[in-house]
Protein backbone atom coordinates (compact mmCIF):
# COMPACT_ATOMS: atom_id res chain seq x y z
CA UNK A 1 0.00 0.00 0.00
CA UNK A 2 1.35 3.52 -0.48
CA UNK A 3 -0.40 6.13 1.19
CA UNK A 4 -0.03 9.72 -0.11
CA UNK A 5 0.77 12.49 2.65
CA UNK A 6 -0.08 16.34 1.34
CA UNK A 7 -1.39 19.32 2.60
CA UNK A 8 -1.18 22.71 2.28
CA UNK A 9 0.36 25.91 4.01
CA UNK A 10 -3.53 27.35 4.68
CA UNK A 11 -4.59 24.41 6.49
CA UNK A 12 -2.67 25.50 9.96
CA UNK A 13 -1.14 28.32 11.92
CA UNK A 14 1.98 30.08 10.70
CA UNK A 15 3.94 31.94 13.23
CA UNK A 16 6.74 33.76 12.09
CA UNK A 17 8.20 31.76 9.81
CA UNK A 18 7.42 28.32 11.34
CA UNK A 19 4.93 26.38 8.90
CA UNK A 20 2.96 24.17 11.49
CA UNK A 21 1.61 22.16 8.64
CA UNK A 22 4.63 20.76 7.82
CA UNK A 23 5.41 19.96 11.40
CA UNK A 24 1.90 18.62 12.16
CA UNK A 25 1.92 16.52 9.14
CA UNK A 26 5.19 14.76 10.38
CA UNK A 27 3.40 13.47 13.45
CA UNK A 28 0.56 12.54 11.39
CA UNK A 29 3.47 10.30 9.23
CA UNK A 30 4.83 9.42 12.76
CA UNK A 31 1.78 8.04 14.06
CA UNK A 32 0.95 6.14 11.24
CA UNK A 33 4.17 4.44 10.54
CA UNK A 34 3.90 3.42 14.26
CA UNK A 35 0.54 1.73 13.79
CA UNK A 36 1.81 -0.16 10.84
CA UNK A 37 4.78 -1.36 12.63
CA UNK A 38 2.18 -2.27 15.60
CA UNK A 39 0.63 -4.30 13.34
CA UNK A 40 3.06 -6.23 12.32
CA UNK A 41 3.81 -4.35 8.81
CA UNK A 42 6.72 -2.56 7.60
CA UNK A 43 6.46 0.85 6.69
CA UNK A 44 8.94 3.58 5.13
CA UNK A 45 8.19 6.88 4.15
CA UNK A 46 9.61 8.35 0.69
CA UNK A 47 10.97 11.23 -0.52
CA UNK A 48 12.22 9.84 -3.67
CA UNK A 49 9.93 10.81 -5.95
CA UNK A 50 8.91 13.61 -8.40
CA UNK A 51 6.11 15.86 -6.88
CA UNK A 52 4.48 16.87 -9.99
CA UNK A 53 4.46 13.34 -11.64
CA UNK A 54 3.11 11.87 -8.56
CA UNK A 55 0.43 14.45 -8.14
CA UNK A 56 -0.86 13.94 -11.32
CA UNK A 57 -0.98 10.44 -11.15
CA UNK A 58 -2.53 10.60 -7.76
CA UNK A 59 -4.79 13.10 -9.15
CA UNK A 60 -3.57 15.66 -5.73
CA UNK A 61 -4.77 19.38 -6.53
CA UNK A 62 -2.14 21.74 -7.38
CA UNK A 63 -2.94 23.46 -4.54
CA UNK A 64 -1.79 20.93 -2.61
CA UNK A 65 2.06 20.01 -1.53
CA UNK A 66 3.06 16.18 -1.93
CA UNK A 67 5.13 15.98 1.22
CA UNK A 68 5.90 11.96 1.29
CA UNK A 69 4.77 9.02 0.19
CA UNK A 70 4.21 5.87 2.83
CA UNK A 71 5.37 2.43 1.87
CA UNK A 72 3.66 -0.12 3.79
CA UNK A 73 3.56 -3.65 3.09
CA UNK A 74 4.47 -6.97 4.92
CA UNK A 75 7.68 -8.25 5.68
CA UNK A 76 9.33 -10.76 3.74
CA UNK A 77 10.71 -14.15 4.71
CA UNK A 78 12.82 -14.12 1.47
CA UNK A 79 15.45 -12.18 0.40
CA UNK A 80 14.51 -10.15 -3.14
CA UNK A 81 17.29 -10.95 -5.75
CA UNK A 82 16.93 -7.72 -7.58
CA UNK A 83 18.65 -6.25 -4.11
CA UNK A 84 22.15 -5.53 -3.96
CA UNK A 85 24.21 -7.10 -1.95
CA UNK A 86 24.78 -4.36 0.49
CA UNK A 87 20.92 -4.27 0.68
CA UNK A 88 20.43 -8.09 1.28
CA UNK A 89 22.61 -7.64 4.12
CA UNK A 90 20.63 -5.14 5.67
CA UNK A 91 17.57 -7.42 4.47
CA UNK A 92 19.29 -10.59 6.49
CA UNK A 93 19.81 -8.43 9.79
CA UNK A 94 16.20 -7.22 9.75
CA UNK A 95 14.90 -11.09 9.16
CA UNK A 96 17.36 -12.52 11.82
CA UNK A 97 15.60 -9.93 14.48
CA UNK A 98 12.16 -11.20 13.39
CA UNK A 99 13.32 -14.47 14.09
Amino acid sequence: MIIAVFSKLEKDCIIGERLYYLFDVGIATAFIILRATELGLAAHPIAGFNEEKAKIVLEIPNEMRLITLIIIGKHSKEINPVLSESMKLGKKQDLLEMI
